[in-house]
């Protein structure tokens, strides 16, 4: 486990109701792989990294959930926790740093919703042609 290479996946929005759960929201890339998601980090500036056990994880919409980890259990915990990235090992996960990579770009707008103030809803996109 080298904490160089550990990849962005999100962040902690705010805290969620009075029990110390956690309202995050994710990169588009990583939703794929919510159902394998236990464990993430958070990196101190020392360069130290902390490791935070998921018990529970309910999507909220399509890419903000609603995350109880342990040893988070008041929203003044929780609160603390705010506004700090969230990263994972990518070795955990196959085929994630290729995926972390396509998102540069213009890719950072798949699976967002496309709306005309003349049309209404369009669609979502699905790709991005360059």
């Amino acid at each position: 486990m080298n904490p160089d290479s550990f990849i962005k996946i999100g962040k902690i929005i705010q805290a969620n109701g009075l029990k110390g759960a956690l309202k995050c929201s994710f990169e588009a890339f990583f939703i794929a792989s919510m159902d394998q998601f236990e464990v993430f980090f958070i990196k101190e500036r020392s360069g130290s990294v902390i490791p935070f056990f998921v018990d529970d994880k309910q999507a909220v919409s399509e890419n903000i959930y609603v995350l109880e980890v342990e040893d988070v259990d008041s929203r003044e915990a929780a609160q603390k926790l705010k506004s700090i990235d969230i990263w994972v090992d990518p070795e955990k996960y196959e085929g994630l740093e290729e995926l972390s990579k396509k998102e540069e770009g213009w890719n950072v707008f798949i699976g967002f919703t496309i709306a005309d103030e003349s049309f209404g809803e369009i669609g979502k996109i699905a790709d991005i042609y360059e």
